[in-house]
């Protein structure tokens, strides 16, 4: 049966079509696809099992540009049976639905006509299928490569093990899900014996939905081949479907109100842990969206996020408790575990995760998570031996607080013998040690699989391995005798509490307010000891001593850094949160963040994860953003300085607030 408007051509007449006897239908939609599809068709030409045992349904979903003629053209000279569906745009589900209803074969399978396959790859589902008989779906190996043709990882690649053939059980192995449709050959008895069909209202991911139906419908095994390869090719104009569908989030109101809904409910009373982590797997990926600076879901209507955010709780407590801290699939960032479990009846423990120390270790950051509706009880810096300060930080995601970080500093220890009195009874899990993140996911049993051993490379010939060992003993040399003598050379006098002023990658990316800024310093008749160091082709400007320079990568630079109470940037790149080249500096300075314009909307979203150990605010407002308690920045009021106006009148950078800051913050540590 063919929709009206629709065309079907077929490179045999209708007697030599009827005599053919598929076991298996591949299923390929087109849209935009017609630079791809030669490649594509090449491997399928490449395949080495029988061609006669297949039929291609080409389904072209109302292609603007000329995949038809391409795809005809080849059908005209393959030995494959083929059939062309021509239809008005639908999108790929609705493509995908038109090629079911067509197919013939005992089984079914969708790649992507802008992939390609291995030339092994439909013979070994085959072995696969003969020896695994009565299994229903089939799944083989999915390699990823960039535009530039590099080869990267797939999130779930762990699950290929030694890659050998294998059932996998997904009630024994949750994490083992398969999420990409590509790779999947279904039973086509049971799709139709269940009605099952692409969603059309989803505009991406409908292969993955389509996944978790059929495993419901039947039962939640499949047989992974990964000596059936299947390449992957990311597009190098970012055209595809998935690319060009991650800015709208929108679409999240029907995949968390509609699809997932219908999922869990399909699935009883009890969500199962691998469709638990099916479904979080594709919160993750929204979450993780969110934590850009310029994430799309600063761009889209609250009225919207809301309606977004009441759908996902709802799932999230249909998943329950247990199914989520169970999920291991990703390394989940602790505050964002922490907000889903918060809205699913509540927290009744947190781990203490260890943020981070000041240069000198004498200051160290952890925190424990709480409620924001109902939270712990609060702690008094005063009962507890070692906690200076304080701060209640909201973890914003979708546009709202979903959690509180408590985040205490806390003077004294090192930093694994770190322990948080409970604010309740087993409130604090791990006995209140603090731990960083990456351990506490071992120790709870939510650290990702281990993923596979490459391939060992070739060895480098001994020749180059000796001259590897000569440069690299060489390189350590430069640095160390000088820093050995330093103290008889001078440069430890001379260098002694230094202020390094940086201004990013280059000269280029200093703004004519960090000039002013960075040259007031210099004339300050605080008898600050500043520096600047120059990168290739930079001059140092006639306002900067000749004297109060160092080039980049030199000596001079490495015994500067070594001795540098601060560095002060207005930008947070590369080159200013590791200032030496190489990274083979550890930090020993304190970095101190000059915003050279007001806090923008959301930067927290770039100023929390940086390295800061101090940040400049220009006004009581300002310091309040920065540091007051229940807001969206991590900053204490220690870590806040307020210079008055420093924008506008530069020579308030260097005040006695930061001075004092400094002083205090560096007379623990040892030079």
């Amino acid at each position: 049966m063919t929709r009206t408007g629709t065309r079907v051509y077929r490179n045999r007449d209708a007697e030599q079509w009827g005599a053919t006897a598929p076991h298996t239908t591949l299923v390929l939609a087109c849209y935009r696809v017609e630079r791809y599809l030669p490649v594509f068709l090449a491997s399928l030409d490449a395949q080495t099992a029988d061609h006669d045992g297949y039929e291609l349904i080409f389904v072209i979903d109302g292609c603007p540009e000329d995949s038809e003629r391409v795809v005809r053209e080849w059908a005209a000279r393959t030995d494959f049976p083929v059939c062309v569906v021509t239809q008005e745009n639908q999108g790929v589900a609705a493509a995908r639905n038109a090629g079911l209803e067509l197919a013939r074969g005992a089984w079914v399978s969708s790649p992507d006509p802008d992939d390609r396959l291995d030339p092994g790859y439909l013979r070994e589902i085959e072995r696969a299928r003969a020896r695994f008989a009565g299994e229903t779906m089939f799944v083989g190996r999915i390699r990823l490569f960039s535009p530039a043709g590099d080869e990267t990882r797939h999130p779930l690649s762990y699950k290929y093990g030694d890659g050998s053939v294998r059932l996998v059980d997904l009630t024994e192995s949750p994490d083992d899900i398969q999420t990409l449709g590509g790779t999947v050959f279904f039973a086509t008895e049971h799709i139709r014996a269940n009605a099952l069909r692409m969603r059309p209202e989803l505009v991406t991911e409908s292969d993955a939905d389509f996944i978790m139906q059929f495993l419901i419908a039947t039962a939640p095994r499949y047989v992974l081949v990964p000596t059936a390869e299947y390449f992957y090719q990311r597009r190098v104009d970012a055209s595809s479907i998935v690319k060009t569908n991650e800015s709208n989030i929108e679409r999240f109101r029907v995949v968390f109100g509609v699809t997932h809904r219908d999922l869990l409910v399909a699935a009883g009373p009890e969500c199962p842990q691998w469709l638990a982590n099916t479904l979080l797997y594709f919160v993750t990926y929204l979450f993780r969206r969110n934590l850009q600076l310029d994430s799309p879901v600063y761009r889209t209507d609250p009225a919207v996020l809301s309606e977004i955010r009441a759908e996902l709780i709802f799932n999230l407590r249909l998943i329950g408790q247990d199914r989520i801290r169970s999920f291991r699939v990703f390394d989940v960032p602790i505050e964002m575990r922490m907000a889903w479990l918060a809205q699913t009846g509540g927290l009744s423990s947190s781990p203490v995760e260890w943020l981070g120390a000041e240069p000198n270790g004498a200051i160290q950051r952890v925190c424990y998570y709480v409620d924001v509706d109902h939270p712990a009880p609060a702690v008094d810096p005063g009962q507890l031996p070692g906690i200076v300060e304080i701060k209640t930080r909201g973890v914003e995601f979708l546009g709202w607080h979903w959690v509180e970080q408590r985040i205490f500093r806390v003077s004294g220890g090192a930093e694994e013998a770190l322990r948080l009195a409970s604010p309740g009874p087993d409130y604090l899990e791990l006995g209140g040690v603090a731990y960083r993140a990456a351990t506490i996911r071992q120790k709870l049993g939510q650290a990702r699989p281990s993923f596979p051993q490459p391939t060992a490379a070739p060895r480098r010939g001994p020749a180059r391995e000796f001259a590897a060992r000569v440069r690299r003993r060489a390189q350590r040399l430069r640095f160390s005798l000088p820093l050995r003598l330093a103290g008889i050379t001078g440069y430890a006098r001379r260098y002694a509490g230094a202020v390094v002023l940086a201004a990013g990658d280059s000269e280029d990316g200093a703004s004519d307010a960090w000039r002013a800024m960075r040259d007031a310093v210099h004339s300050s008749a605080s008898g600050v000891n500043a520096w600047r160091v120059l990168r290739p082709g930079e001059h140092r400007g006639a306002r900067t001593p000749r004297k109060s320079v160092v080039r980049s990568g030199s000596i001079a630079h490495f015994l500067l850094l070594k001795q540098a109470d601060a560095v002060l940037t207005p930008h947070l790149t590369a080159a200013a949160v590791a200032p030496f080249p190489g990274r083979i500096l550890a930090k020993t300075w304190r970095l101190v963040h000059v915003p050279i314009a007001p806090p923008v909307p959301r930067g927290y979203r770039k100023l929390n994860s940086a390295a800061i150990d101090l940040v400049l605010a220009a006004s009581v407002e300002e310091l309040e953003l920065l540091a007051g308690d229940g807001g969206d920045y991590r900053f204490t009021r220690s870590e806040v300085v307020l210079c008055p106006d420093y924008r506008e009148q530069p020579s308030q950078v260097w005040g006695a607030g930061l001075r004092a800051a400094l002083t205090q913050g560096n007379s623990a540590s040892p030079r």
